[in-house]
């Protein structure tokens, strides 16, 4: 982000090196910080991608410094989308529910969003997001048959990509979050950190989520 010339240079060799009818697209956040050279370097880069040949920006509304910190800065993309007139800009954070998602882009004019965190645990939230743009209400709760096969391929997923011994380590976070939407959250969650091995994983499964079979 505060090397636009570097930046500029990976894209434009990704460009080059991906076939023409498959898409490139690019996720950035505001800038390295609040200064005015940040947001130089952010608009340089921004409208260098686009000139290159990326299909689209993604623009996350919080600054490197911010980190998590604080809130993302709607107005910022707002600004962005303005600027790129009829060029596809999506939007970023602080996206945890549907309604996120579409107060997003009603209030900032982006033509689209990428839920990151507001994933995680929750897959479900996309087709929500789908119910509500379509006028349609809210779909039930996932229920605890769903989560389990949702978790189930989830791990046998992580397996596969990072191998029987990595992958507890991995899907042990991912089930703390999954917890969330466990009527019983808290003891849920704390079933999943107790985690060690994989036969406790499967019975964790096999305790909690079970009742709507």
């Amino acid at each position: 982000m505060s090397q636009p010339a570097a930046a500029l240079e990976i894209v434009d060799r990704v460009r080059q090196a991906v076939p023409p009818q498959i898409p490139v697209t690019v996720k950035m956040r505001r800038g390295m910080d609040d200064s005015v050279q940040s947001r130089d370097d952010f608009y340089a880069i921004f409208d260098g991608v686009l000139q290159i040949g990326a299909a689209a920006v993604t623009v996350h509304g919080r600054s490197v410094q911010q980190r998590y910190e604080g809130r993302s800065s709607w107005d910022f993309l707002r600004e962005v989308k303005a600027h790129a007139g009829s060029r596809i800009v999506l939007g970023s954070g602080d996206l945890f529910t549907a309604q996120d998602c579409l107060d997003m882009m009603a209030q900032t004019g982006v033509d689209g969003v990428t839920v990151a965190r507001g994933a995680i645990g929750n897959p479900w939230i996309f087709q929500e997001v789908r119910a509500l743009a379509a006028g349609l209400p809210l779909p039930p709760p996932p229920s605890l048959g769903q989560q389990r096969d949702v978790i189930r391929e989830h791990y046998r997923l992580a397996e596969l990509c990072y191998g029987a011994e990595r992958c507890l380590g991995v899907m042990r976070n991912f089930g703390i979050k999954y917890a969330r939407l466990h009527p019983q959250a808290a003891p849920v969650r704390l079933a999943f950190i107790q985690v060690r091995r994989p036969e406790q994983w499967h019975a964790v499964l096999d305790r909690w989520y079970t009742k709507e079979g």
